[in-house]
């Protein structure tokens, strides 16, 4: 026993985390379909999704004007390309004085003062050695007679110091450079600037005073050796010639790196040349060719566009999920009994995403005249559905979450969210108890009206100048608006209760009439059946309407309770019109017989979706006999069990019906209306007419599907179940009222008997 327990506690806990799991597993997808209508939402009522850039071409007429939606600044390029050029021409080139030059010179010229004076005192040696020597250690080749005349100077201080006198003054207070007459033409628009290598020479260098490199060397020499070596013997002068002529190098030289810098540096210190263009500024006319300039506004405002349109898709997402919230809270509140599931969600979001789809349509067929678009916005369509489908409060609900964002979608018009709010509360007190489908055609008559009348009062306060041609004209747009919501709710309505097999009070009342085929069939194949299924609707509506339930639901599932007795009419009793009816039982076990009977269940469910009915009526098949025991033949295989009759044990779950049990208030009042019906019609007689005999009947029947636990699995109460029982006597009372007794009428026994005589008949 103690196994047995520990096993038992262990399996419910496994059902009892399993079904928190699937829960679970439920509200997650519950929520991300929530955020999937979030975003779909956002994405019909954002502009990001379905901006089109304005197209240009430079030299090209745009064709329309364009002004700014919003303040924004943009470059204006090409004057700021004028005055970078400006600057650029103004940029000093840059020229680099390299005194190194002239060291490296001295350094060459105190090498060849040393080597000379090393060989001057030394026989040994040939001409050769001595060009050999200077090409290896100073890098210079002079001619074999310079060299020889090198070698007769010897260690003459006076020549060397000379040579560097003059080499100086050529290369340091004048300068040597390649490319004088640029340099003197940049001087002239001072655009030159020299800058040190090392240090800054004694005087500035004058583009006059220049030595070109290689061609003036030779002149300016020559000049200068006569002042620099007087008194010097001419083929000394030459040889000084010749080796200042082969050292001197420039030591200006330009640099365009550092030119290149400095206009950097200049271009960076620009400004850069911005133009604001506040809202309604016109960008470029509709007849005006497209600039440079104009080309920079418009893909200046395509990206600011952009950029807006993306920052307010986020803040409508965040929105739109606030909005969501508090419909929730609501639906939860005014509508209870509607889950938190995907399935409910959509069903929920799908009316105003339908009109918001057709909302965006128009808003890029009609492309910039938005007010237009918003005053044909069919926001009647979110009150219609709404209602039909779920209940007026929801109704009113939802068309004012659809206003909202029908303004969203129309950059918060004002006349157009009021008129989309105007729309969708009269689409929800038109239909506030619809009961034909032809209700939905007048509801969109009279929303054209009100449109139309709206619409003429939004334009004449907005500008009371105009013609009344012109605000009727504005306002024919809200006549299609209203026509159009009735056109689009019939097919969606269809959709509806296809897609989500809903039962609509229309499809209700469509579903109870008298054509109905199904119907049709039950009341020519089992008569006895459709008049106990008319007698069961008849009992059960009141009671439905007595504690305020759906009673069109539990009217359609009254008629269609039992058609699965079409399949075999003659095995149920009150299609037993001859005795050969009567007797089919005679020769089937009990437990056959219970099959049987409990076969109308299965084929009635089967004929019920073979038929199109919707789930919510098939429900009423099975769960409006619960898992209640068929007491005639279960009392019937006791007895043939105790007479020894058969062997076969009696277990009372074979003779008790499949289930499940009532889920809903509504199955639970069509089951209690059938056991009420049968058995009044079996016990009960005008002969035997009494009050207290009818509402003893009615207790004793509700009293034993109470008892069998048949309402453990529905919402119903001991209050809902006293205010049943009191329609059914009303309801009996009325239909075996007091009538005069005729002559020759049995007398009506004592009241005790007529108790006793329905005791025993139980």
């Amino acid at each position: 026993m103690a196994e047995a327990r520990v096993k038992f506690r262990a399996d419910k806990r496994l059902r009892i985390n399993g079904k928190l799991r699937k829960s679970r597993f439920f509200h997650l997808g519950a929520w991300a379909v929530l955020c999937i209508v979030a975003a779909l939402t956002t994405i019909l009522i954002s502009k990001a999704f379905f901006f089109k850039p304005y197209d240009f071409e430079i030299g090209k007429i745009v064709g329309k004007t364009i002004r700014a939606p919003f303040p924004f600044e943009v470059e204006d390029k090409e004057a700021y390309n004028k005055k970078v050029e400006d600057i650029s021409l103004k940029i000093p080139r840059c020229y680099e004085y390299d005194s190194s030059v002239e060291e490296n010179i001295f350094l060459t010229i105190d090498g060849i003062q040393q080597e000379m004076s090393k060989l001057s005192s030394s026989d040994m040696y040939s001409l050769g050695d001595v060009q050999k020597t200077l090409k290896r250690q100073w890098g210079v080749t002079f001619s074999d007679n310079v060299t020889t005349e090198l070698l007769q100077v010897g260690n003459d201080y006076r020549f060397f110091d000379n040579l560097k006198y003059m080499i100086h003054e050529i290369m340091t207070n004048r300068g040597v450079m390649d490319d004088k007459y640029t340099f003197q033409t940049l001087e002239r628009q001072q655009l030159v600037k020299v800058v040190p290598k090392s240090y800054f020479p004694p005087n500035s260098f004058v583009g006059s005073r220049l030595v070109e490199y290689p061609e003036e060397i030779i002149p300016v020499l020559n000049r200068n050796l006569n002042i620099y070596f007087t008194g010097v013997e001419a083929r000394f002068i030459r040889t000084a010639a010749e080796i200042a002529s082969t050292l001197i190098e420039p030591n200006i030289i330009y640099r365009a790196d550092l030119t290149e810098e400095e206009r950097k540096n200049a271009i960076s210190l620009v400004k850069k040349v911005k133009y604001t263009f506040m809202r309604g500024d016109v960008i470029i006319g509709g007849a005006e060719k497209v600039n440079s300039f104009h080309a920079n506004a418009l893909a200046r405002l395509n990206e600011r566009i952009r950029t807006a349109n993306l920052m307010q898709a986020l803040a409508n997402f965040l929105l739109v999920l606030i909005i969501m919230g508090f419909v929730a809270i609501l639906v939860y509140k005014y509508k209870p009994d509607l889950t938190f599931s995907g399935s409910n969600i959509i069903l929920i979001s799908l009316p105003a995403l339908l009109t918001l789809a057709f909302g965006r349509l128009l808003i890029q067929l009609l492309g910039d005249n938005r007010l237009l678009a918003g005053y044909a916005f069919p926001a009647g369509v979110i009150g219609i559905l709404s209602v039909v489908l779920l209940d007026a409060r929801i109704g009113f609900i939802l068309a004012s979450w659809g206003a909202f964002l029908c303004g969203f979608m129309v950059d918060m018009n004002f006349k157009v969210t009021a008129l989309a709010f105007i729309g969708g509360a009269t689409s929800v007190l038109s239909l506030y108890s619809v009961r034909e489908r032809r209700e939905i055609l007048m509801a969109g008559f009279r929303l054209a009206l009100i449109n139309f009348i709206s619409i003429m009062i939004f334009e004449y306060i907005d500008d009371p100048t105009k013609e009344i041609y012109d605000y009727a004209r504005i306002a024919s747009w809200g006549l299609g608006n209203g026509v159009a919501c009735a056109m689009i709710a019939f097919p969606a309505l269809k959709f509806f209760e296809v897609f989500f097999n809903m039962v609509t009070d229309v499809r209700l009342l469509e579903l109870t009439g008298i054509r109905q085929s199904l119907l049709a069939e039950m009341e020519e194949k089992s008569p006895g059946s459709y008049q106990h299924s008319l007698s069961v609707a008849k009992l059960a509506e009141p009671a439905a309407i007595a504690v305020g339930v759906n009673y069109l639901l539990v009217r359609a599932g009254a008629y269609y309770h039992d058609i699965g007795k079409i399949i075999k009419p003659k095995y149920y009793s009150e299609n037993q019109s001859s005795p050969e009816d009567k007797k089919i039982y005679q020769n089937i076990t009990p437990h056959m017989a219970v099959l049987i009977i409990k076969k109308h269940v299965k084929e009635g469910i089967e004929l019920a979706k073979k038929h199109g009915l919707p789930q919510a009526i098939i429900d009423f098949i099975p769960q409006h006999h619960g898992t209640c025991l068929i007491r005639y033949f279960y009392d019937q295989a006791l007895r043939r069990y105790k007479e020894g009759k058969t062997h076969d044990p009696v277990r009372e779950e074979d003779f008790r019906y499949p289930g499940p049990k009532p889920q809903n208030i509504e199955t639970a009042i069509v089951m209690l209306a059938d056991t009420v019906e049968a058995t009044v019609t079996s016990k009960l007689s005008q002969a035997f007419l009494d009050e207290d005999d009818i509402r003893l009947v009615v207790h004793n029947s509700i009293l034993i599907q109470f008892n069998d636990g048949q309402f453990d699995e529905c919402n119903m109460t001991l209050r809902d179940l006293h205010m049943i029982e009191e329609s059914f006597f009303k309801t009996l009372l009325s239909r075996y009222h007091h009538r005069v007794e005729y002559p020759g009428q049995r007398k009506i026994p004592e009241r005790e008997e007529k108790k006793a005589e329905l005791e025993n008949s139980r």
